[in-house]
C-alpha cells in the first residue's frame, strides 16, 4: 500500500532492496529511514546468533549421542560451550557468505528462505501425519480430533506442491532437490547409527553368551 497499487508503485516494491527503509524515507525522514535500517540489522544479527547456537546445540547433542565424531561434543574448558561445533557452524556462514557475495541481500534471503520454507513445510507434514497415526492408534484421538490436523495435511501439502509445480525458474527448481538431499542425508546418518548400534548389541549378547557359558 506505501508504494502504491499502481503498476509503478509495485514495480518500485519490487525493485527496492529495502522496502520498510524506502517507506520510512518517503514518508518520514532519512533519520527515521536509518533508525528503521538499524534496528533491522540488529533483528538480522539477533536471528543468526539465535540458529547458529541452536546449530551449534544440534551438533553438539548429535556428537553426544554418537551419531557424528566426538570431537564435535568438545566443551570451552572456560565457559563449558560447545566451541568445535559453535567453529563448524561459523565456517559454513563464512563459507556460505563468500559463495553468494555476488548477489544481493534480498537475493540471498529469498535463496535460502525458500529452501528453509520447504523444509519445515515437510517437516510440519510428517509432524502432522505422525500424530495422526500416532494418537489414533493410541486411541486418544477420534473423530472430530482428526479433523484439523487432516486439514492441516491437505493445507501443507497443497503448499509445498504449489511451490514446485509448475517448476520455477531457476534457481528455485533446484531447491527442492537441495532440500530432499538434505533429508536423506538425516536419514542415512539416523539408520546408520541404529545399524551399528544393533550390531553392537548383537556382539554383546554374544559375549555375554560365553562368559555365562564359561562360569
Amino acid at each position: 500500500m506505501g508504494f502504491g497499487l499502481t503498476s509503478t508503485g509495485i514495480g518500485n516494491l519490487a525493485g527496492s532492496a529495502s522496502p520498510l527503509g524506502d517507506l520510512a524515507k518517503n514518508y518520514m525522514s532519512n533519520i527515521f529511514s536509518l533508525l528503521i535500517m538499524f534496528g533491522a540489522a540488529l533483528s538480522a544479527f539477533s536471528c543468526a546468533l539465535g540458529s547458529a547456537t541452536a546449530g551449534a546445540r544440534i551438533l553438539y547433542s548429535m556428537s553426544h549421542d554418537g551419531i557424528i565424531p566426538k570431537k564435535l561434543s568438545t566443551v570451552h574448558p572456560k565457559y563449558n560451550s560447545p566451541y568445535v561445533a559453535i567453529n563448524i557452524i561459523m565456517l559454513g556462514c563464512v563459507v556460505f557468505t563468500v559463495g553468494l557475495f555476488k548477489y544481493s541481500g534480498s537475493q540471498v534471503f529469498g535463496y535460502l528462505g525458500t529452501i528453509a520454507v520447504l523444509a519445515l513445510l515437510l517437516a510440519y507434514l510428517a509432524t502432522n501425519v505422525g500424530a495422526i497415526l500416532y494418537f489414533t492408534k493410541s486411541e486418544v484421538w477420534k473423530g472430530f480430533h482428526l479433523v484439523i490436523p487432516s486439514l492441516a495435511v491437505l493445507v501443507l501439502g497443497f503448499t509445498f506442491y504449489s511451490n514446485v509445480y509448475p517448476i520455477p525458474t531457476s534457481p528455485f527448481n533446484l531447491f527442492p532437490y537441495v532440500v530432499l538431499v538434505w533429508i536423506l542425508l538425516g536419514l542415512i546418518i539416523t539408520f546408520t547409527k541404529k545399524f551399528k548400534e544393533h550390531n553392537i548389541s548383537i556382539e554383546l549378547g554374544k559375549d555375554l553368551e560365553e562368559i555365562s557359558e564359561e562360569a
